[in-house]
């Protein structure tokens, strides 16, 4: 087993790839660096190849030279290149949860964002080793503290565990060659029509002279209708398999189940923008903010989707029939046009990973025309144990994103990441404010805080925007509904279910400010479940929606007759349907919320089979 992974570019710096090897060599020994010296023999499957070698390493070195970017092979430059395996191997270890290490050479510095492909343009943001010629003991001496350090904190990977991340990388890099493939024809295909345009101008430039009669005019032009010329249209995909293999998690969760390191909730980075970190309506829609604002107010109200366990390891079938359902609203009457969705968490199963964002996110809403944001849910920040990975590294990188850009993990549908300021803020819009929390890894139950020092990983800062937020409502007395959205449910079927730490929190924050919300969504469990809590006078809606698209869970295996209270609970169970698919779909104006549930089911034409009206001047239910 190969622990160190030496990446290099012959035609840039063999040489001190070679010292470097050799220097490894002596201090772990020759079977725990791999540098690939002769390269891949003729007739041998270079994606089995390098899914072999880069299978088990824990350290990925790049040795970058001055040339490494600028090597071309033909016209264009090789790190553009499908076939180029320094292109590969690096994209491989990007998307592993390993040590990816730039080592620049002779006095190299690292690539600019134009130098390379944006598959791999997430290297730039590794901390880079610069080894000079002048200090290279010394420097290198620097790194082998780093590897050595790293090797030993190393999981070992069984032999399982080998295989399948073998299989794995190679869906991914045969993903991810595909795309090259598809954009390579559509480039040809477009320079074909543009020579052919080109030809035609210039026959009918010599042959118009020659044609007409002397003295006549040329014919009126005709007037390009709507949809004349060339249209190149992302086509359907295949929605019934994925690309990238999901191999089973029943190892993996065997070995959290044996580990309360592992379940414990972990800690996660601050959001950006100081103690009420902010996003507004404008925001997401970027250059059309603007008209979207004004469009939503002159409607006088919004209507916007949510729902949650989006994501599925097993077909992308189910949440693209969530997806396509929502989409349709877009296009049928009877209701405002859909403003956004907001994901209540568990975007992708089971640990996040950023190689099954595609298939699990881009993918089923390929065709939602509208930003989406999200809460992350515990799947979304957890770590496979063994593998060394950080927590919601794949989410921030494709919802918390610092500037609208292409997403590596969209493939070639076109969604940009979202612009979220990090896992907890306050959303702006129209008619209303939604709180979005971060309710951390377990499976169960969801925390916010340390909860009195009981999870002192995790801190008090979403506590200390809570305070925040809902003392800035209290100032501006603002009218508006207010949401709290998060992933864990606050309530649940059973005695001891739902997340009660949780909830005294955000009571305790809501008597200090005397701010409540007008509803509480959640996208746990996966089922639809809508509880009543009366309180002060107040009537709130806690609602569970987590029938994305992830398989369905019956919760209650006796009948029962609603509503329910059950035993320690101060809410109702007013509503349940655990045999369906469906979204929220939440419409707001300047003096109520109404959200229904739709059931997506084989029926044409099927209505919202439950709906809850608050009044938002006396926070009851209508």
């Amino acid at each position: 087993m190969n622990n160190i992974f030496i990446s290099y570019r012959r035609q840039d710096s063999p040489a001190h790839a070679g010292r470097i090897f050799d220097q490894l060599t002596a201090q772990f020994g020759e079977d725990q660096v791999f540098m690939d010296v002769d390269g891949i023999a003729a007739g041998e499957d270079f994606v089995e190849a390098i899914s072999d070698r880069l299978s088990t390493c824990a350290i990925f070195l790049a040795i970058i030279g001055p040339r490494w970017a600028g090597v071309r092979k033909g016209l264009r430059k090789r790190i553009f290149k499908a076939d180029d395996f320094v292109r590969l191997e690096i994209l491989v270890a990007l998307n592993r949860p390993i040590l990816v290490i730039p080592v620049l050479v002779q006095g190299a510095t690292m690539p600019l964002a134009a130098d390379l492909p944006s598959s791999i343009d997430p290297l730039r943001e590794r901390n880079a080793i610069s080894v000079s010629d002048g200090k290279f003991r010394q420097e290198l001496a620097g790194l082998v503290g780093v590897v050595k350090k790293r090797l030993a904190e190393a999981p070992q990977m069984g032999e399982s565990q080998t295989l399948a991340e073998r299989r794995r990388i190679e869906g991914l890099i045969r993903h991810d060659l595909a795309l090259l493939q598809e954009r390579r024809r559509r480039r040809l295909l477009i320079a074909g029509w543009g020579i052919a345009a080109i030809s035609v101008i210039g026959l009918a430039l010599w042959g118009l002279p020659h044609l007409l009669p002397t003295g006549s005019a040329p014919p009126p032009s005709a007037q390009a209708s709507e949809g004349d010329g060339p249209r190149f249209g992302q086509p359907d995909p295949d929605i019934t398999k994925f690309r990238v293999p999901h191999p089973p998690d029943a190892e993996a969760y065997e070995k959290l189940a044996n580990s309360a390191v592992e379940l414990r909730p972990r800690p996660f980075p601050s959001s950006r923008g100081g103690s009420e970190p902010r996003l507004s309506f404008a925001d997401v829609w970027g250059l059309a903010g603007k008209d979207q604002v004004q469009a939503v107010e002159k409607q006088g109200k919004i209507l916007f989707h949510a729902v949650g366990s989006t994501g599925n390891v097993h077909s992308p079938a189910d949440p693209d029939r969530v997806a396509k359902r929502m989409t349709a609203d877009f296009t049928e009457t009877g209701h405002p046009t859909p403003s956004f969705f907001f994901d209540l968490g568990d975007v992708v199963y089971s640990f996040g990973e950023a190689m099954y964002y595609y298939d699990q996110f881009y993918l089923p809403y390929r065709q939602y025309p509208a930003p989406i944001l999200a809460v992350a849910g515990n799947h979304d920040g957890m770590i496979a144990p063994g593998t060394g990975g950080t927590s919601l590294q794949a989410f921030l990188a494709n919802f918390c994103a610092p500037r609208f850009e292409k997403a590596s993990q969209d493939g070639t549908l076109g969604r940009t990441p979202q612009i979220q300021p990090g896992v907890y803020f306050t959303f702006d819009a129209p008619f209303l404010r939604i709180l979005a929390l971060y309710s951390n890894t377990s499976e169960g139950p969801g925390v916010i805080s340390d909860e009195s020092g009981k999870y002192p990983g995790v801190g008090q800062g979403q506590l200390a925007f809570l305070r925040a937020a809902l003392n800035r409502i209290k100032s501006e007395k603002y009218q508006g509904a207010i949401l709290v959205l998060l992933h864990h449910n606050l309530y649940a079927p059973s005695k001891h279910g739902g997340s009660r730490g949780l909830l005294a929190d955000l009571d305790e924050v809501s008597k200090e400010t005397g701010v409540w919300p007008h509803a509480v969504l959640s996208g746990h469990a996966h089922d639809y479940q809508r509880y009543t809590r009366e309180i002060g006078g107040m009537q709130i809606p806690y609602i569970n929606a987590g029938g994305g698209g992830f398989g369905l869970a019956k919760l209650i295996r006796d009948p029962i007759a609603l509503p329910m209270r059950f035993e320690g609970q101060d809410a109702v169970l007013e509503a349940l349907d655990e045999a369906n698919y469906g979204f929220l779909r939440i419409t707001v104006d300047r003096k109520q919320m109404r959200i229904e549930y739709q059931p997506v089911t084989d029926s044409p034409g099927q209505a919202p089979t439950d709906a809850v009206t608050v009044d938002l001047h006396t926070h009851r239910i209508n």
